[in-house]
């Protein structure tokens, strides 16, 4: 339990962080790139390389969390399936 505090105050401090990062806002919403966020990293470092870098960890971590979230339901809606707890419960417990 201690993790998700943590993970909550670390969240926290980093949208603060992000929003002290943000400069113009009108410039930020009508990025050439489409994405706000890799903006914010470009006007923060001043390097194409360094956000690139940076864009390269945030889609990683994403891929990893998207991946490690689909295998948690799967293996839940298995298990619930295995025990009769969900409709057509003989397909899924395959």
């Amino acid at each position: 339990m201690y993790s998700v505090y943590l993970n909550g105050a670390m969240g926290f401090l980093m949208a603060v962080t992000m929003c002290f990062c943000i400069g113009d806002l009108a410039a930020i919403v009508d990025t050439p790139t489409g994405y706000p966020f890799i903006q914010v990293f470009h006007n923060s470092t001043k390097s194409y390389t360094a956000t690139n870098i940076l864009v390269t960890i945030f889609i990683i971590n994403l891929t990893a969390c998207c991946v490690s979230a689909l295998a948690t339901a799967s293996r839940q809606l298995w298990s619930f399936a295995r025990d009769k707890g969900v409709p057509f419960s003989g397909w899924f417990a395959q």
